[in-house]
């Protein structure tokens, strides 16, 4: 079945859903869902891609990072601490043992010189520790300080894989179709990355961004998790929406039935990923077992009928990306 083909910026706008629905023959009176959208009651929701440092970020665990990083040198200070301790008892133990020292010299130089009669001069020589060592806390600080002046909020991207969102909040599986229908469009949520960024991530993620919609099915295997792909739409290049909240209507729809799953194809990369969630919110990706963390290598599920694992799941994070569904009447 053939519709027309419509974008609207700002999601599923109320006209340009309504204008999806008067494009298919007699579903004037048919129900609209928009499968995966959720009320953006959070100010994170909007994906991560100001000016700062240019980077792909597959594992989706930037606070876990910056907190493991505060700990480093949490314990490198108390490090350092303790080795000046150590240097200052040191010090103080050598200088007591050189005053003890000294004083048996020069006790026995003395006695030396009653029993021959002398006056020697006494003048001892102290040995002297070398000077410590530049305190880590200043060394920290200058590392901090130039830290903050290379550190920035990172341009945030999906790369080379399929995925979809398995939880937001109390929300659980929010991608799944709840009932029969057809799939009419689709909307995404863009960063709006720099020249620069856009150009590094061209460079390193295979091509320039673009990004469509599959449904899934998934595939009962022992001790993994696999979905076969059952449908995709068109890829579409995303660079002259970046910065925009865009919908997509499909010049052909997409049957579904209820308990398939939507999810986001990228086989190069996109901004679309948003931070600063709980842990109780996020998204799983077509990356097999141990390589979760490898984001340059190309897992996207594009072939169809074929079955792909989707081992890895990334927490505190969402794909900005929904569908919109009209059900069987």
């Amino acid at each position: 079945m053939r519709i027309r083909a419509l974008t609207t910026i700002s999601g599923c706008a109320l006209t340009g859903c309504a204008a999806l629905v008067l494009a298919l023959p007699g579903a004037a009176d048919a129900t609209l869902t928009e499968v995966g959208y959720i009320a953006k009651t959070e100010p994170t929701t909007v994906p991560s891609c100001t000016a700062g440092p240019i980077g792909s970020v597959g594992k989706a665990m930037e606070e876990e990072k910056k907190k493991t990083i505060e700990e480093e040198k949490k314990r490198a200070k108390e490090a350092e601490k303790k080795r000046i301790e150590s240097e200052e008892r040191k010090k103080a133990a050598g200088k007591k043992k050189g005053t003890a020292k000294t004083s048996r010299v020069r006790r026995s130089r003395h006695a030396d010189a009653l029993l021959s009669g002398g006056t020697s001069a006494l003048t001892p020589s102290l040995a002297t520790l070398p000077p410590l060592a530049r305190s880590a806390e200043a060394s920290t600080e200058a590392t901090e300080t130039k830290g903050a002046t290379t550190t920035e909020a990172p341009c945030l991207a999906v790369s080379r894989t399929t995925g979809f969102q398995t939880k937001v909040g109390t929300i659980e599986n929010p991608l799944v179709i709840p009932e029969n229908g057809r799939i009419v469009a689709w909307t995404i949520d863009l960063g709006r990355p720099t020249s620069t960024q856009i150009k590094f991530f061209d460079e390193n993620e295979g091509g320039v961004a673009e990004a469509s919609i599959a449904t899934l099915m998934p595939v009962k295997k022992k001790k993994a998790i696999y979905y076969k792909l059952l449908s995709q739409s068109e890829l579409i290049k995303l660079e002259p929406y970046f910065g925009l909240n865009v919908q997509f209507a499909l010049p052909q729809s997409i049957k579904v039935k209820a308990g398939q799953v939507v999810a986001l194809t990228v086989p190069t990369w996109a901004p679309a990923l948003a931070l600063g969630f709980e842990k109780t919110t996020g998204w799983r990706a077509s990356r097999p077992t141990k390589s979760c963390s490898v984001t340059n290598t190309e897992t996207a599920q594009t072939e169809l009928k074929s079955n792909a694992e989707y081992a890895c799941q990334y927490l505190t994070a969402r794909l900005a990306y929904s569908a919109t569904l009209i059900a069987t009447p």
